[in-house]
C-alpha cells in the first residue's frame, strides 16, 4: 500500500499551513475492507415531517416585539384573584427566569456542561420577545463580541446554577395543570390568541377540567348538547369577565386515525400527536440510513417551555409532554462524553448545532431527521453534520466495546474537533492544559482558533478530518484509532503526553528511524503509543493498518505488534525493517486488550518497558513460553 507521509501540518484555515499537535496519522492508512453483500442494508423510508442537512435555512434570528409575560408569576397569581378569590392563597414560583452573561470561553464551557448535567436547555435569544424568523443563532446587538451572545433559560427553582456572570429577570409559573387560570393570565397581558391552541390544545373537553375550591367547572357552565360524532370543547369566548370568560362549542371533526406503533425507523410513535418525539439518522457507505446514538435533541414552544432529550441506541427520542403551537427543534452534537465541534461552525467554539425547524402545530409525534452524506459538496453544512453524527457514533461504540474488552474508557466530555479537507487526524488531548510544555503553547494558537489562546477550556482531545467523498467507515476508523490513543492517556496521563507532544513537535511529525531530531526526540514513547491506536484502529474500526500482516511505520512504529500478541497465525513472518536478518514468525498468541492496556503503567515509556511488564503481569495466562514471547516482541523493538 502506498502512503503519504505522516506529516503533522494541515490545513486549517485558508491560506494557511498549521501543526496539528498530537498524534497524527493519514486516512489513507486505514482503508478497511469493503463488507460483503449481507452487510449491506436498504436505505431507510423515512415517515412524517423528514428535514435533511440544509433545510430552508438563514443564519440569523430574527426577533419581532417584545410580548407581555402570561407566565410572570405576578400576572399568575393576579389571574388566581380574578377566579378563585384572595382566600386561596397565593402561588410561588416554579421557575425563575435567567439571563447568563458569558464573557470567556471557560463560561460557555461551563453553560455547555451544565445543560448536559441538568437537561434544563439554554438559548441564545430572549425567550419573552417573538420570534420572526429562527436562524442558526441570535446575536444580540448590545453584545461587543458574538461569540458571547446572552442566554437564556427557564431554571427550576432549587436547580443548582452554574458558574457563569447571569441575573434574573423573572419569577415564573409554568405549571400548566390548571388552563383555566394559565388563560385567564394569557387574558390580561393581551395574549387572547394563543389561548384556544396553545393553552387548551385546541379546546378543553370535560374530562380536562379539574375541580377548583370544590365546584366542578363543567357544571358552571352549560355545556352543549352536540350530534352524534362530535364532541363539546371548551373555547375562549372574548373579553374576561369573572369568573368565567368561556364558551363551549362542538367539534365535529373527524378524529384522527390512530398512529402507527413504530414509524420507518422502527421508533414508538406516541398516541398523543402532542408529544414530541422522531428519531435522527446518518446515511452510511451504502445509501443506508443508521441510527445516531445518544445524541442531544433540544424542543421548544413559543414562550418559555423547552425540553432536552437524547436518542437511544435505535436513534429514537420522545419528549413526554404536551406541545402546541410552534414548536422548534435542534440536534445538538453532544452527550456527557463527548462534544463535537468544527472547523466550520463558529471557527469550533461552539458545539455543532444543527436548527431543524419549526413545527407550526401539530402532529409533533414523528418528526424525522436525516444526514446524507453531502459528498457531492465537501464544504457544506450537510457534510459537517453527517461527520458530527458519525463522530458521536464512533464515540459511543468505541466506549461500549471496549469497556466490554477491559480497556480503559476515555475522559468524560472529550472535545472532538472536525474539520473539512483531506489529510490526517490527531489526538493531542489538550483540554485543560494550563500550557505545561510550549508545544501546547504552539497547539493553542495554530491548532486551534484565536479564542483558545485566552481559554484552554475548548482546546482538542481529538481532531479529525473528513475529505472530498471520503466514505464513513474510513472517518469512523480513523477516529477508533485515536480514541486508542484517548484510551491510553488515561493511563498515562500528562507526563507522558508530555514528551509525546516535543518529539512531534520536534520532529515535524514521527521522524524516522535513524534521523530523529537531536532535541525533543523520545521515539520509544511514539512507537508505544502509535501501535497501541494502531491497534484499536484495527479491533474496533476495522482499518487495515495494525490487523494481520501489518508490520511497520516509518522503519519504527510496530503497527502490527499488539494484534499479533493476540492472533493465532504461526506462520506470518515479522522482519525488522531497518535489519533484515533479525525476523521471526508469529508463534505467539493469547493476550487480550485488557492485559495489553493493563500493562501500560507504571513508567511504561517504550516498547522494552512494555515487554517486560506485559510479560510480568500476563505471560503465565497464555500458553507462550518466555523466551518466545521475549525473542518474538524484541522483533518488533527496533532500539533493543
Amino acid at each position: 500500500m502506498s502512503k503519504k507521509k505522516n506529516w503533522f501540518y494541515l490545513p486549517l484555515f485558508a491560506g494557511a499551513l498549521v501543526a496539528f499537535l498530537g498524534l497524527s496519522c493519514e486516512k489513507n492508512d486505514y482503508s478497511s475492507e469493503q463488507p460483503s453483500t449481507e452487510d449491506l442494508a436498504v436505505a431507510a423510508n423515512l415517515s412524517g415531517p423528514t428535514k435533511k442537512g440544509e433545510g430552508d435555512k438563514v443564519a440569523y434570528t430574527v426577533l419581532g416585539g417584545k410580548r407581555n409575560n402570561p407566565f410572570s408569576l405576578a400576572s399568575v397569581n393576579e389571574a388566581k384573584q380574578n377566579l378563585y378569590g384572595i382566600s386561596t392563597g397565593v402561588l410561588v414560583a416554579t421557575h425563575t427566569y435567567v439571563k447568563f452573561m458569558p464573557s470567556n470561553q471557560n463560561d460557555l464551557a461551563e453553560l455547555t456542561e451544565w445543560e448536559i448535567n441538568t437537561s434544563v436547555p439554554v438559548f441564545d435569544y430572549p425567550l419573552e420577545y417573538e420570534v420572526v424568523t429562527m436562524g442558526e443563532a441570535y446575536i444580540d446587538p448590545s453584545v461587543s463580541d458574538s461569540l458571547y451572545t446572552y442566554r437564556y433559560a427557564s431554571v427550576p427553582v432549587g436547580e443548582e446554577m452554574p458558574d457563569v456572570p447571569n441575573t434574573t429577570l423573572d419569577d415564573l409559573y409554568l405549571d400548566r395543570t390548571d388552563p383555566l387560570l394559565l388563560a385567564e393570565s394569557f387574558i390580561l397581558t393581551g395574549n387572547e390568541d394563543e389561548i384556544k391552541e396553545y393553552v387548551f390544545n385546541g379546546g378543553l373537553r370535560p374530562e380536562d377540567l379539574l375541580i377548583y375550591n370544590g365546584t366542578v367547572v363543567e357544571q358552571s357552565i352549560n355545556a352543549p348538547e352536540c350530534p352524534p360524532g362530535c364532541v363539546e370543547v371548551l373555547i375562549f369566548g372574548g373579553a374576561s369577565i369573572p369568573p368565567w370568560a368561556w364558551e363551549w362549542e362542538c367539534d365535529c371533526t373527524p378524529p384522527p386515525p390512530p398512529p402507527t406503533v413504530l414509524n420507518a425507523c422502527s421508533c414508538p410513535v406516541p398516541s398523543n400527536f402532542r408529544n414530541p418525539a422522531g428519531c435522527v439518522q446518518v446515511e452510511n457507505d451504502f445509501a443506508a440510513m443508521i441510527p445516531v446514538q445518544n445524541v442531544q435533541v433540544k424542543v421548544k414552544d413559543t414562550w418559555f417551555t423547552g425540553d432536552v432529550a437524547y436518542t437511544d441506541a435505535s436513534g429514537c427520542w420522545r419528549v413526554g409532554k404536551s406541545y402546541g403551537g410552534n414548536m422548534w427543534m435542534w440536534v445538538k452534537f453532544e452527550n456527557d462524553d463527548v462534544k463535537v465541534r468544527d472547523g466550520r461552525f463558529w471557527l469550533g467554539t461552539r458545539v455543532v448545532s444543527d436548527y431543524a425547524g419549526r413545527f407550526g402545530a401539530p402532529p409533533y409525534n414523528n418528526i424525522s431527521v436525516a444526514y446524507s452524506s453531502g459528498a457531492e459538496d465537501n464544504t457544506s453544512n450537510e457534510r459537517m453534520y453527517w461527520a458530527a453524527a458519525h463522530t458521536v457514533n464512533t464515540v459511543g461504540n468505541y466506549r461500549t466495546r471496549a469497556g466490554a474488552d477491559g480497556i480503559p474508557l476515555p475522559r468524560k466530555g472529550l472535545n472532538w474537533y472536525n474539520r473539512q479537507g483531506e489529510g490526517g487526524a490527531a489526538a493531542p488531548m489538550l483540554q485543560g492544559n494550563v500550557f505545561n510544555s510550549w508545544p501546547s503553547f504552539f497547539a493553542a494558537i495554530l491548532l486551534s482558533v484565536p479564542y483558545a489562546v485566552a481559554s484552554y477550556t475548548i482546546l482538542p482531545d481529538v481532531v479529525n478530518q473528513y475529505g472530498v467523498d471520503e466514505p464513513s467507515r474510513i472517518f469512523n476508523g480513523i477516529g477508533h484509532h485515536e480514541l486508542g490513543h484517548t484510551s491510553h492517556y488515561s493511563v498515562v496521563g500528562e507526563n507522558y503526553w508530555f514528551g509525546y507532544r516535543n518529539h512531534i513537535i520536534n520532529n515535524g511529525g514521527y521522524g524516522e528511524f535513524g534521523d530523529f531530531s537531536v532535541i525533543g526526540s523520545d521515539p520509544g514513547k511514539v512507537a508505544l503509543g502509535e501501535a497501541l491506536g494502531n491497534f484499536t484502529g484495527a479491533i474496533f474500526g476495522g482499518t487495515a493498518a495494525a490487523g494481520e500482516a501489518a508490520d511497520w511505520e516509518d522503519n519504527f512504529i510496530p503497527e502490527g505488534l499488539m494484534f499479533d500478541l493476540g492472533d493465532n497465525s504461526p506462520t506470518e513472518l515479522v522482519v525488522d525493517p531497518n535489519n533484515t536478518a533479525i525476523s521471526g514468525f508469529d508463534n505467539i498468541s493469547g493476550f487480550t486488550p485488557a492485559m495489553i492496556f493493563s500493562s501500560l503503567q507504571p513508567n511504561v515509556e517504550n516498547i522494552r518497558q512494555f515487554r517486560d511488564r506485559l510479560g510480568t503481569l500476563h505471560l503465565g495466562s497464555t500458553p507462550n513460553t518466555a523466551g518466545a514471547y521475549n525473542t518474538f516482541v524484541d522483533i518488533y523493538d527496533v532500539f533493543n
